[in-house]
């Protein structure tokens, strides 16, 4: 009779997301008889996230896998050629004080898709001047689509391109924005981004659809469909900005 016998290894290996690993175990015992057994295993292509996080990994797709909330800012982009995507789930940010949804300073190439962005959902309010998506500062060539944005403070921009955020594309999102100066997307000193296939609502004292400002150029704005509510409201508001369109 053979004798029952185990045994057990335990490897740690780093790889990026899609690479795959194919082990061999090859098991020979003392009587010279022998097995061999192969087991591949794929590394997953996202890198799954549950919490508010720094997405500082060039080339990483993270996979929001829950409902998250931040009492400011909830999501920084911090590399080049990063990719979250939600699948639906809850970003909601600014609950106690001003923050963002997702604030890229300075990077390039990201995209933004499949996000719930909501301001302070738990009781419907939320501090002054937080936005939804932050594309700041030389960021370009950055996506964001297929996202739902709600705002609900005074000074709530859903989606604010500023200082030389260029080259970005935003479309097929929903936005709506509610309290005073609610803007749905705002380019300030930003060119050559283009807007186009967006719901946008907006509701409160004031609210723009989209708001061009402070030699804005370049931009395009298409297939928009913009409804504002309030005593004032704007679908599209340009001001010291040319070249649009």
């Amino acid at each position: 009779a053979g004798i029952s016998d185990q045994c057990s290894q335990n490897y740690t290996i780093a790889l990026s997301a899609g690479n795959v690993i194919n082990f061999t175990v090859v098991v020979n015992d003392s009587s010279n008889n022998l097995r061999t057994n192969d087991t591949i295993v794929t590394v997953g292509t996202q890198y799954h996230i549950s919490n508010c996080t720094d997405l500082d990994t060039a080339n990483r797709v993270y996979g929001l896998i829950n409902n998250v909330n931040s009492s400011g800012t909830c999501m920084y982009v911090l590399a080049n050629n990063v990719t979250l995507d939600c699948h639906g789930f809850d970003i909601n940010y600014s609950q106690k004080v001003g923050g963002y949804g997702i604030n890229n300073t300075r990077y390039n190439y990201s995209t933004i898709r499949s996000c719930n962005i909501v301001q302070n959902v738990t009781n419907g309010g939320g501090p002054a001047n937080s936005y939804g998506i932050y594309i700041f500062n030389n960021s370009n060539f950055n996506l964001v689509y297929n996202t739902s944005i709600t705002t609900n403070s005074t000074s709530g921009y859903a989606i604010y391109l500023l200082n030389d955020a260029k080259n970005n594309n935003i479309t097929n999102n929903t936005i709506t924005t509610s309290g005073t100066l609610g803007y749905g997307a705002l380019l300030q000193t930003s060119s050559n981004n283009n807007v186009y296939s967006n719901s946008i609502t907006t509701s409160g004292n004031t609210g723009y659809g989209a708001y061009l400002i402070t030699g804005s150029k370049n931009n395009k704005l298409y297939s928009n469909t913009i409804t504002t509510g309030g005593s004032t409201g704007y679908g599209a508001y340009l001001t010291t900005s040319s070249n649009n369109s």
